[in-house]
This record gives C-alpha cells, sequence and structure tokens, in this order.
C-alpha cells in the first residue's frame, strides 16, 4: 500500500484555517442556540452511550461466516469493510495481562484502568510499579514480559459519525508509537514553544496487511493521514477540529467508564494466535509496519 512520504516538518497553520465549508459532521448545535429546556432524555447516562470496537483477526461470525483477517470488523453494527477514516479523539492509556487458552478463549490475568494499581483474576489488587509480571525475562530463549501498555484510542467515523473504539498494544505499540511522533507529538510550533498537534487535526486512514510468523498468517493494522494535491498531511477545517475538540471532551468527561467497559469485552475477541492479535491497532504511514516484522511477533511485548 504505497503512500507518499513526508518529512517531519510541522503542517502550516495558515492551512489549519483555511475557510472551507464546514463538514456535515460538524452538527454540534443543530438547533441555532435554542434553549429548550428538556431533552426527553434525563434519565439516559453512560450505560446507554453506545461504543463499538473495530478489530482485524475477528474470530467470530459475521453473516454467516468467519470474515477475512484482513477486514475492519464493527463488532457492534457487525458490518465489516477494507478501509476505515476516522478522526482519533482520545488516547487512554491502561495496562494489562493477558493469555490465550485454547478452547476458552482469553483470559484476563491482571488489568490496570490507572496504570497504578492492577486487578488480578481473583479480584485482589496490587501496585503496578514493580510488578514482577512487568518485567522483562527470558522465556524458551526469547525475551517476554506478561503485563504490557495499552493504548486505547476512541475515535469517530468520518463516513458515518458513530464514535468507536481501536486499542494498540504488545508488538503494535511500536508503529502506533512511530505514527504519533511522526504526525503529533510535538509538531505544533507557536511562537517558538513546541506543543503537541491534536489527534483530530487531521483524517487518518486505515487500511490492513497480511504478515506470516511462526504461528500463522494475520493481518496488520495500516494507517496514515489524508494527503492534500501535494501530498503533504491535509488539515481538517478549523470548524470541523473545534466540534471535534468538543467530543473528545465530552468522551473523557462522560464516557472514560464506558471505554473501560468496552475495552475489557473486547479482550474476548481475540482468537487462537494471541500473540498475532496484540495487532488490533497499529500501522504505518511509511510502512511502518516493517518495523514490527523484525520483532519476534509470537512472544516479544516490545516498547518506544
Amino acid at each position: 500500500m504505497a503512500t507518499k512520504k513526508s518529512n517531519d516538518t510541522t503542517p502550516s497553520e495558515t492551512t489549519a484555517l483555511a475557510t472551507s465549508a464546514p463538514s456535515s459532521m460538524a452538527r454540534a448545535d443543530i438547533l441555532g442556540g435554542l434553549d429548550v429546556g428538556v431533552t426527553g432524555l434525563e434519565e439516559a447516562d453512560a450505560s446507554d452511550f453506545r461504543l463499538a470496537s473495530i478489530t482485524l483477526n475477528f474470530n467470530g461470525m459475521i453473516n454467516n461466516e468467519v470474515p477475512p483477517k484482513s477486514v475492519w470488523v464493527n463488532t457492534v453494527t457487525e458490518t465489516t469493510s477494507k478501509t476505515k477514516r476516522l478522526a482519533l479523539l482520545v488516547l487512554h492509556k491502561s495496562r494489562a495481562w493477558t493469555e490465550f487458552v485454547q478452547g476458552e478463549g482469553t483470559k484476563r490475568r491482571c488489568s490496570s484502568w490507572d496504570t497504578v494499581t492492577g486487578t488480578m483474576e481473583d479480584g485482589t489488587t496490587r501496585a503496578c510499579a514493580g510488578c514482577p509480571d512487568a518485567q522483562w525475562r527470558l522465556e524458551s530463549g526469547k525475551r517476554t514480559r506478561r503485563c504490557g501498555d495499552v493504548h486505547n484510542v476512541v475515535a469517530m467515523e468520518r463516513d458515518t459519525g458513530e464514535l468507536v473504539m481501536l486499542r494498540a498494544k504488545k508488538t503494535a505499540m511500536d508503529p502506533w508509537k512511530a505514527f504519533l511522533n511522526k504526525f503529533f507529538l510535538g509538531k505544533r510550533v507557536v511562537n517558538g514553544a513546541r506543543s503537541n498537534i491534536p489527534l483530530f487535526a487531521f483524517e487518518t486512514q486505515l487500511s490492513a496487511e497480511m504478515i506470516a510468523s511462526k504461528s500463522g498468517n494475520y493481518a496488520v493494522p495500516v494507517f496514515d493521514v489524508a494527503r492534500d494535491e501535494k501530498g503533504e498531511p491535509k488539515v481538517l477545517p478549523v470548524e470541523e477540529i473545534q466540534f471535534l475538540a468538543e467530543t473528545a471532551r465530552g468522551v473523557r468527561e462522560l464516557y472514560l467508564d464506558r471505554v473501560r467497559e468496552v475495552a475489557d469485552a473486547s479482550d474476548g475477541h481475540e482468537t487462537a494466535a494471541a500473540d498475532d492479535t496484540s495487532f488490533e491497532f497499529g500501522a504505518n504511514g511509511d510502512r511502518f509496519a516493517d518495523a514490527s516484522k523484525t520483532a519476534p511477533a509470537e512472544t516479544e511485548t516490545r516498547f518506544g
């Protein structure tokens, strides 16, 4: 999947504020400021908030058949697609130790939503700092560790406006961090000071490619940002960025508990090659996925 190569220069902020018609997504106030005083949804809460997980290597049935590993599966609508157009909204870091048990599926041995305190399978808690299961070790001559970082990312589908979640962990962490560092982290310069470009400043484009390993073939997510006619990252219109910023703020303030529920449930969608399905989210702007091929995908969990 060839993409045009870009350098790491900061996109022009005048381009970011280019005047263009607001997207149909930007419908934050369809009532034109009218205060009706009642919505009819006063008893609705976070438990009613629908958040789908989208994943590759799905092992369940969609329309009475197992979908190809390389298509994205929406676990709520049970629809599939080869590509996704997203506006990334919120990143929340957690930690997890999961294992695939043949015939039983994925077992979550321990997890921590705040990366401070872990909850074991039997309900007991322990501190993440200094935890022996988070330490690197050699097993059968391979470098591995049981517990690792998970990046839970809430995004908005640009084609439908639906909120979905993706998760980066294990061998997907290197390409995911490469993507963050290439386009977002420290890439904005205002009055000589560096800061981060918002996740939702660009459209993120997801696809996938197949990888072969000792444990079988599996799909690796591939992603990039949308480009303009010159091949440079295309910044979204300012009106849309403002709308997405409000949406991101609402997700973080109101719905992180629901995000946690979906994250916990998505562990059960992993397939028999549990090491391969660490690529629930990942990939590459300029073939970043190639970097993950150099790691022993079947056991090694790599970070930073």
